[in-house]
Parts: C-alpha cells; structure tokens; sequence
C-alpha cells in the first residue's frame, strides 16, 4: 500500500520518475556500464536496502505517481515474490498475472487477455488429459505452453493498442526469488534469478510481423532487501543498468514522519529532532517508536536516549535478529554471502526488542 505522503525520498523519486518517463538514470541511482555479451535488453533498475528501509513504500508511491489516479499514466504491472503464486511460479503465472493487470489498466483489453489466459488453461488441460497434476508438466511442455501464450499476446496486441503506452514492471520482494536462485552455480540463466530477468526482457521484445514493438516501452525496477552479487559490480551489471541502496531518512526527514505518524503533542518539533539524532533513522524503527510512545509520556521518550539504557536499548542484537529471523533462515542454505545482523560491517538497524513486543499490535 503507498504511504499518504512520502517524506525523506525526494531524491529518489525524482530519479525514478525520470526513469520511467525517458530511461534516463540520474543520483541517487548509480549507472552500472553495461559489459559485453549482455544477454539482456532490457537490465532493470535496482533498489536495495534492509527490511524497514522504506522501499515498498517508495515503489508502491512511485506505482500511484505513475498510473494516475484515473489510470491514465503508464500501464504499471507490481509482480510481488512475497505471494506463493508468483515466488514459485514460472513464466506462465507471471504472464497470467501481467495480463490480468494489464486487462485492469486497460479495460479495453480485459476482455481478450481473459481469453488468452482461457485458451492457455484448455491448452494445458488438452496436454494434461489423462495427468493428475499440472505439477507433471514437462520443462519442455511448460516451454511449449508459454510460447504458444505468448504469441495469443502478441495477436491481441498486433494493432497496436498499447504501441504509445509506457509498461512499467516491479519486480518487489525480489530475495524472495534470490534465495530459490543457486547464483554461483555454472548457469544463473536457468535459475529463477535469470528467468524473472530473461521473462521481463521478453516483454520489451515483443513484436509484430513488421518487427515494430508491440508495446512502446518498457521500464523496470526490482526491490530486495540485498543485491545478488554485492561484491562484484562486473556480474551485477550483466543483469541490472543501475542501483541504489536504500539507506537511512535524514533526521529532519525522520523527525517530520514522527511527527506525521504520531502525537504532535508528544512529539513536538524539538523532541522528534532530538530523537531522531539519536536513533537509526530507518522508517520501521520510527513506526516502532510511534506505537511504543502511544501510552507514554514525552519525558518517558526523552528517557530513551539520554538514560543510562540507552546504549542497551539502541543496540539490542537478539532483537534485530528477531526482526529479521524469517529472511535468515530463509538464507542460511543458500550461497548468498550475506552477513548476519549485529556483527562488524552490517548494515542491520539496531532495535529495541522491548519496542517489538509492545508495538506488536500496531499494522503499518
């Protein structure tokens, strides 16, 4: 869901918005030189930053700007890995869910994509006549079935009804495809890695019989809470044009949302700029304290940074790893050098665990 109002990201929208108007990469984004033998055409934009960094919200804003609120903008189609159907799909399930968003934007196409998702469920349902499962489909049959979808695409799309249209793809929750990814292995093409990749390129390459695309552009961004090869720019390049870590709100950035998100009356302007100085100004850590600091008093919140627990309080490190134990796990069998919160270098926010558990009910 886009936040009301972003604060402390102008930046960054900015440069994502002149993105998807001209494919232009300006700061903060840092243009990655495209390598020779690049196999893709189109190399995504990515966007990296802890969990609570504030990244979906500055997709899901960038989503809003750029479909208009009356769906007039670019056609903006959200694949989110953090839903079972997409992280453990394949290029069949992305189409199905591309065409039905498009069909969404699009009214005037809603009904012959609908078709085309049909007619792709009778194929399968002709292949898999005396079968029990689609699970049993070949890689070679599964191929089959993709192309034969696409080509119904490029058919619908052969009068050139979205020939002036911008296609603007967000790939969100992208570790989630990372972690089923084996991205040292000999072939990173036929990992799901480089087939969300290779399947987002496709796109841009429809055509038609002239060889004039089929659709008139194509942008992408992908989010994730770490880059694939974060130490290696040569490789990171081969699959993306440019990237931009997601870091922490400048403290009167901070200080406003605390304000915005809060009490005006417990957090007045200088508190929540003296908070803010004293805090990891990640947008999460700030929900946090805003539904920490609901029952409790401004002198209580002065408390937490000029206490003698302060030290404890900002640093805890079994509660960040709390915070991030679902993603770790997730990463401790796969060759995904990342290392684990709390330790020197990382990159992981401190955290009060006393904050995770009294802020537990609050939804944001």
């Amino acid at each position: 869901m886009a936040p009301q109002q972003l604060i402390g990201r102008d930046a960054e929208a900015a440069a994502l918005d002149r993105y998807v108007v001209d494919g232009s990469v300006i700061a903060p984004l840092s243009r990655l030189p495209k390598p020779a033998g690049t196999l893709l055409g189109l190399r995504p934009l990515l966007l990296t930053g802890i969990g609570g960094s504030g990244k979906s919200a500055l997709v899901a804003d960038l989503m809003r700007r750029t479909q208009g609120s009356d769906w007039s903008g670019p056609i903006v189609v959200c694949l989110d890995f953090d839903q079972r159907t997409i992280a453990l799909g394949g290029e069949r399930e992305w189409l199905n869910e591309v065409t039905r968003q498009i069909g969404f934007m699009r009214p005037v196409l809603d009904g012959l994509l609908a078709r085309v998702r049909s007619e792709t469920r009778q194929h399968i349902d002709t292949v898999l006549r005396d079968r029990e499962r689609i699970e049993r489909l070949s890689g070679t049959e599964g191929l089959a079935i993709f192309a034969a979808m696409r080509a119904r695409l490029a058919e619908v799309l052969s009068d050139g009804v979205l020939a002036d249209d911008t296609l603007v793809m967000i790939l969100d929750t992208f570790e989630e495809i990372l972690v089923r990814s084996d991205l040292e292995g000999p072939d990173p093409e036929q990992e799901p890695f480089g087939q969300v990749l290779a399947f987002v390129d496709s796109l841009a390459r429809l055509a038609g019989p002239d060889g004039r695309p089929l659709i008139g552009a194509v942008r992408a961004v992908a989010a994730g809470r770490v880059a694939p090869f974060p130490s290696d720019d040569v490789r990171l390049a081969r699959w993306f044009e440019a990237h931009d870590e997601v870091g922490e709100l400048d403290v009167h950035s901070a200080a406003e949302l605390l304000r915005t998100w809060g009490s005006k009356r417990v957090f007045t302007s200088a508190r929540a700029l003296r908070l803010a100085k004293g805090l990891p100004c990640y947008p999460l850590i700030l929900k946090l304290l805003v539904a920490f600091a609901e029952h409790r008093t401004g002198r209580e919140l002065d408390s937490l940074i000029e206490g003698p627990q302060s030290e404890s309080l900002l640093g805890t490190e079994v509660a960040t790893r709390a915070l991030y134990s679902r993603f770790l796990e997730r990463l401790k069998d796969h060759a995904l050098p990342i290392r684990p919160p709390g330790k020197s270098g990382s990159s992981t926010p401190p955290i009060s665990g006393s904050w995770l558990i009294r802020a537990s009910p609050c939804r944001w």
